[in-house]
């Protein structure tokens, strides 16, 4: 430990939380929807890229959202076959 020398200044902070509201649409494999509700081979959408529940976001959904849907896209995703190179 050794001593500080100043001049310090300070700011009072608040914590916030920034959240998208939209996105593209998704379905319940977190595969992302073309404009005729038809899954886009091999892309997903997770966490706040497509958010489907804005209206409970106060209440921490978000982190929720996160983890519900990685989960969905890295399940159906490993399930996938690779494309032709």
């Amino acid at each position: 430990m050794v001593p500080l020398e100043g001049p310090f200044y300070a700011v009072q902070v608040y914590p916030n939380q920034y959240n998208t509201q939209g996105g593209p649409k998704r379905n319940t494999k977190a595969q992302t929807l073309d404009a005729f509700d038809e899954p886009i081979p091999h892309l997903y959408n997770v966490s706040e890229c497509g958010a489907g529940y804005a209206w409970v976001y106060n209440g921490g959904w978000n982190i929720a959202e996160a983890m519900i849907t990685g989960f969905w896209a890295g399940e159906n995703s490993v399930e996938e076959t690779a494309w032709d190179e």
